[in-house]
């Protein structure tokens, strides 16, 4: 389970599961399936990790039930997880020890299965590669995919097993800092005991964005923060310890996806507690792009100012201005760009009463001066395609102020953590573990001639990914329901040649001649092609299929690439993946389209609009006989010229046609959104071969 906080959690209001669309609040949490006991699969070419699971029974192979090799007996195979510090409760009696034996024999049999030459370890250290390659991809789902970057952030581990894997997807996520509570084998059941309780209400507004908005924010906030805060306060919580965050859900006027802009929040003072009234004087959480900052607002001009909490002074803080600006940020981190021109409407509100969370101050202890004890044991374990000896600690030897390098296990009582080559765990003041990369990830590999199925598996996952995130961007910024709710459209990248790399699963039978649209691109604009530059095509002779379905093609540009791409590992044979020195070769004679860069892969999307004009609405006329009476051909069409979009121009080409597009509105705002996903395409690429 995956979940992204950024000062405040986060909830999704619609929600679709098993086929079934909500509309109800609920937190938004990601669950991909990778966990310890996600079973391992080789089917004749390539390593996959799960989906199945082996479960607590039978549970992976080590536990002596019989059950199928899991990510667990991975760990064990490596050398990262001890038998000897594991307790006796495994076999049908819950007296026995890990089984190691019968892990190592299962994966020399799949070695052999394999072949190759390849080392039992070095299979399970391809399988342990995949799973962090979907725990980081799960990671980039409610983070990268709605803007965030996580480079900056902190990864907050917890479960039996985040441990063993938290140094590799830091890594896999370009992160620098890793976060285990003392407790965090334990941390979902000890975070509920601590937690607040929180009452919700929702109403829907629709009201334009103005002045008459925010006094009917101001009015429904009074009403539905009184009806919160008492269902808090039946549950035994002071009122005096409830606080009220009221949020708005600005959207763009002809879309249909709000996003969530904080608008003030009630702290209620001592003499507020006995008037439900009372909480119209409300502290205000700014709403600026940046972090938000309380300070204090009378929201009814005949308030006596003398009720409010002394402790809340601060200037004015809920504007039009400063919602607005709110929005554009989110909006502009989500999706890549806003539309000025646009009208802003205030869909729904919600309220938040919390409060009765338990009173819990860590206490900050005094960091030991005292060098760093011997380890308990030594050993040595396998990652990253090389064995490295490694020193065992055990946590409670470990003072705050003591800091273990890496290679290093530290074992505590209901997890192991791996502290990675390059990376240093540090004991903090209040007893959590840091762990932080010193030493820079070296990511050049060098990629045999022969398909690694490790490595197909890696990259399969990561452009597919990117390809899903393009699809996120597109649905959530679409203006017509065809695209928005039908999801007619599909996303992909192609390399520099035109050809497919990955899809994501939309529609497929756009992707047969999507191809040719890319190739049909660059064959007509070689030599011209710039970066910023998006061009758009529904020709059915270049490779379109019909005229409603129109692909917006995009390069990617990034330096002349070496010798030296990608990711891997070392030993093996031949057709291996295999880890290069420190030495790279440029290739002489940088393509001149990009000043010493070169298209390294395009990205498109094609979506099927609602009309292109046409004889008869829909623009699929049986009595059509000539390619004009279907709707406007657009063949070439340059939609971004390095970065600015040419909108008369397209209005020009949407309008002019025999048979012009009846809504060129609902047009241009689809192709938009087309270029923001392409936008995000390009964005994440260009990560990928930094």
């Amino acid at each position: 389970d995956v979940s992204h906080f950024d000062g405040e959690y986060e909830r999704a209001f619609e929600t679709e599961v098993a086929g079934v669309r909500m509309r109800a609040p609920m937190m938004r949490i990601h669950t991909v399936a990778a966990g310890g006991g996600s079973i391992l699969h080789f089917d004749g070419s390539r390593f996959r990790v799960g989906p199945d699971s082996a479960g607590a029974d039978p549970g992976p192979k080590c536990y002596r039930r019989g059950g199928p090799l899991a990510v667990t007996d991975a760990n064990v195979m490596v050398g990262k997880l001890l038998p000897d510090f594991f307790p006796k409760i495994f076999g049908p009696k819950g007296d026995q020890p890990l089984d190691a034996d019968s892990v190592r024999d299962s994966f020399k049999q799949l070695s052999a299965e394999i072949g190759g030459d390849r080392a039992p370890e070095l299979v399970a250290d391809g399988f342990i590669k995949i799973a962090v390659e979907n725990m980081a991809n799960a990671i980039k789902k409610i983070s990268v995919a709605r803007g965030y970057d996580v480079t900056r952030y902190a990864l907050n581990c917890f479960g039996g097993a985040g441990g063993q894997h938290a140094c590799l997807v830091a890594d896999a996520l370009g992160m620098q800092t890793v976060l285990l509570h003392p407790l965090s084998g334990l941390l979902s059941a000890y975070g509920m005991g601590l937690a607040d309780i929180r009452a919700t209400r929702q109403q829907a507004i629709e009201e334009p964005f103005g002045e008459a908005a925010r006094a009917t924010l101001e009015r429904l906030g009074a009403k539905l923060g009184a009806e919160a805060v008492a269902e808090v306060e039946s549950q035994g919580v002071a009122r005096a310890d409830i606080a009220v965050h009221l949020r708005a859900h600005i959207r763009y006027a002809g879309t249909d996806t709000p996003l969530e802009v904080a608008a003030y929040s009630v702290i209620p003072g001592p003499s507020e507690a006995r008037s439900p009234e009372s909480i119209s004087a409300a502290v205000i959480m700014d709403s600026g792009p940046g972090p938000r900052k309380s300070a204090i607002a009378d929201l009814r001009p005949s308030q006596d100012r003398s009720r409010v909490n002394p402790r809340s002074v601060g200037r004015p803080g809920m504007t039009i201005e400063k919602m607005k600006s709110a929005f554009q940020a989110a909006h502009r981190a989500q999706f890549g760009f806003i539309d000025e021109g646009k009208e802003l409407v205030i869909e729904a509100m919600s309220v938040e009463a919390v409060g009765g969370g338990a009173k819990f101050v860590e206490p900050e202890l005094t960091k030991t001066k005292s060098p760093l004890p011997a380890p308990a044991q030594r050993t040595r374990f396998f990652t990253s395609g090389a064995w490295h000896d490694a020193a065992v600690f055990l946590r409670a030897a470990l003072a705050p102020g003591h800091r273990v390098p890496g290679p290093a296990l530290v074992i505590e009582p209901h997890q192991t953590v791996v502290v990675e080559d390059g990376w240093q765990a540090e004991v903090t003041a209040k007893n959590h573990l840091l762990l932080t990369r010193t030493v820079p990830l070296a990511r050049a590999h060098a990629i045999g001639t022969h398909a690694d199925p490790v490595m197909l598996e890696v990259f399969n996952n990561l452009f597919m990914s990117i390809a899903e995130q393009m699809g996120v961007v597109l649905q959530n910024t679409a203006y017509s329901v065809n695209i928005k709710e039908r999801l007619d459209f599909s996303c992909a990248v192609f390399d520099a040649e035109g050809s497919l790399v990955a899809n994501a699963p939309h529609m497929p039978v756009h992707l047969g001649s999507m191809d040719k649209s890319v190739e049909t691109v660059q064959r007509e604009n070689k030599g011209k092609i710039r970066p910023g530059d998006v061009y758009a095509l529904n020709a059915p002779y270049n490779g379109g299929t019909h005229l409603p379905d129109i692909t917006v093609c995009t390069p990617v540009f990034g330096p002349v690439p070496s010798p030296l791409v990608g990711e891997g590992q070392g030993g093996g044979s031949s057709g291996e993946v295999r880890a290069s020195d420190n030495r790279t070769t440029p290739t002489p004679n940088p393509s001149p389209q990009g000043g010493g860069e070169q298209i390294l892969f395009w990205v498109a999307s094609r979506g099927h609009h609602a009309d292109v004009g046409g004889v008869t609405p829909g623009s699929m006329s049986p009595r059509a006989t000539h390619i004009e009476e279907e709707g406007v051909y657009l063949d070439n069409l340059k939609l971004v010229d390095r970065g600015r979009f040419l909108e008369r121009e397209l209005y020009a080409a949407l309008e002019g046609a025999k048979f012009p597009a009846r809504n060129p509105l609902q047009n241009v705002n689809d192709l938009k959104a087309q270029i923001a996903a392409n936008e995000k395409g390009v964005r994440e690429l260009q990560k990928m071969i930094a």
